[in-house]
């Protein structure tokens, strides 16, 4: 109980002094150095080094499983509407990623960020045609990662000292207090535990969203 207490205290400490910091030659040593200071961290060349996750698109997924329906919650939805539709999106998908075979490159690429302790290890796809915006979502787990498979992202970062500043307020309303980036294709993003996200798109994007405990925190995590 101690050691957990332990674990769960220090994992939603933040830093207050919001920077974010770019790896653009990626090695686990340098990344896990960095993940001890609790900034948000922009990773490069990563992504690209995972054949099932670099030439992802609407395209190429369809004509991989031609005529595939992805299971939306209650909603079945075929894949090619997304080629012929303006204005399409699935989010936070889970099937996806099992159907398409993306899990295994998907735990090896986030193993950067993981140690020995790491689980509950989940991987959510989303998929946006045309323009949307994400509500503002509060880390909640030792990690959370963006990848940006497709396409851009407009990310929006909120330092945890802003909580009683946005609380109640929309997503434009919390933009003052955010710290804006773009998610380039290839690119992923480490968000903080604690730290506050939202994002848009503009365009045709594919994101893949990873959380994870580890076994000290998860009952917390899960419960809180």
């Amino acid at each position: 109980i101690i050691i957990s207490c332990k674990y769960n205290y220090d994992m939603i400490q933040f830093n207050q002094i919001t920077d974010i910091k770019e790896i653009h030659k990626a090695n686990k040593v340098h990344i896990q150095t960095e993940l001890k200071e609790k900034n948000p961290i922009i990773v490069h060349n990563l992504l690209s080094n995972y054949d099932s996750l670099k030439h992802i698109s609407i395209e190429s997924l369809n004509k991989s499983e031609p005529g595939y329906i992805i299971k939306d919650n209650q909603k079945l939805i075929a894949l090619d509407k997304f080629i012929t539709s303006d204005q399409m999106f699935i989010h936070n998908n889970t099937s996806m990623i099992s159907e398409f075979n993306l899990e295994s490159d998907l735990n090896t690429c986030s193993d950067y960020f993981h140690d020995k302790l790491s689980c509950n290890i989940k991987h959510y796809l989303s998929i946006y045609k045309g323009n949307h915006s994400i509500s503002c979502n509060k880390n909640k787990h030792n990690v959370t990662l963006l990848h940006q498979i497709y396409n851009q992202s407009i990310i929006y970062l909120i330092n945890p000292k802003h909580t009683e500043d946005i609380k109640g307020k929309s997503t434009e309303e919390i933009k003052k207090w955010s710290s804006k980036l773009m998610l380039d294709s290839g690119q992923i993003l480490y968000i903080p535990t604690e730290w506050f996200y939202f994002y848009e798109t503009k365009d045709t994007s594919i994101i893949v969203t990873t959380m994870s405990d580890n076994y000290f925190t998860c009952i917390f995590n899960t419960l809180r």
